[in-house]
């Protein structure tokens, strides 16, 4: 079996690497892995130290893109070189920040695949931020109503962002010494059983030959970052996909890795990313609304 990766680059080379290095250590028994690492344009020259450093790694492959693509088009430009240089069986879309600490995850994605004929599938994926369980996403796909009422809230914080910035300067200016600085407690709450047909979180995809075969993109490429995972189960499901949560394989996400670098502020933080995720919002909108005119 041919296993091939897809891993979005941006800014933090560390990181990066140690993503890499856990998939390079993955036990193959008999398989064969291929790594493409997309660097979405980082502006501190990571994404050439990370060429120079994987060289020597005969099956790793970074491309760098000459502008920053965004979370669906930078993935599908390394999806696209993987399905066209190699007869890849699997692909295995992780954000940088995805640490892979099972050496057996090839065979278990293979015995699942055999069990349940998927065509996407989401492991059990831990925060290590906040030590909660990210997969399922959530049950099932939000409607117009929903969505509208979302970006009806995210309009509210932009229309009063000045105003949202200085209560968060000033919440930081009185009350910090107070904040209780004990770590977060651990989430033990997770879907322990396998579920079909439900919401998976972006930050790791796996792709089955089924897929493969009939996709020549991963994503729909009009958005920049923010709510793919909704678009895709969207796009899924008109497709008939099986889409499958597996609580049997277990991967670890750091988190925001690439937007904590880009806005360091909390308040632009969150401006920065309300405005993209309007933005895909209106495309899942639109989407949805062809769709309700087309059974009409």
């Amino acid at each position: 079996m041919v296993f091939g990766f897809v891993i979005l680059h941006y800014m933090d080379l560390e990181v990066t690497k140690k993503c890499i290095d856990k998939v390079l250590n993955i036990k193959l028994n008999g398989n064969q892995v291929k790594i493409v690492i997309v660097d979405n344009a980082s502006p501190n020259g990571s994404g050439e130290k990370l060429r120079r450093l994987m060289e020597k790694e005969k099956n790793v492959f970074v491309i760098c893109s000459k502008k920053n693509l965004g979370f669906a088009s930078g993935n599908n430009l390394g999806y696209r070189f993987l399905k066209e240089k190699f007869a890849i069986d699997f692909a295995i879309v992780i954000n940088n920040d995805i640490f892979i600490d099972d050496n057996l995850i090839l065979d278990k994605i293979e015995n699942e695949f055999l069990k349940s004929g998927f065509d996407v599938l989401g492991p059990d994926i831990i925060s290590l931020t906040s030590f909660k369980h990210q997969n399922p996403a959530h049950e099932k796909e939000f409607t117009i109503k929903e969505l509208k009422e979302i970006k009806r809230k995210n309009d509210k914080f932009i229309r009063y962002y000045t105003f949202y910035k200085m209560r968060s300067s000033l919440k930081k200016l009185f009350f910090n010494k107070f904040q209780d600085k004990r770590p977060a407690k651990s989430s033990n709450k997770y879907e322990k059983n396998k579920r079909v047909n439900v919401v998976l979180h972006g930050s790791c995809y796996i792709m089955s030959r089924n897929f493969i075969k009939e996709n020549d993109l991963l994503f729909y490429n009009k958005t920049f970052m923010y709510f793919e995972e909704d678009i895709f189960f969207f796009i899924c499901s008109k497709k008939g996909y099986k889409i499958v949560y597996t609580p049997g394989i277990k991967v670890f996400h750091v988190e925001d890795v690439a937007t904590n670098l880009s806005q360091k502020n909390s308040e632009e933080k969150k401006l920065y990313k309300i405005k993209l995720m309007n933005n895909s919002i209106d495309e899942l909108i639109r989407l949805k609304t062809e769709e309700i005119k087309n059974e009409n």
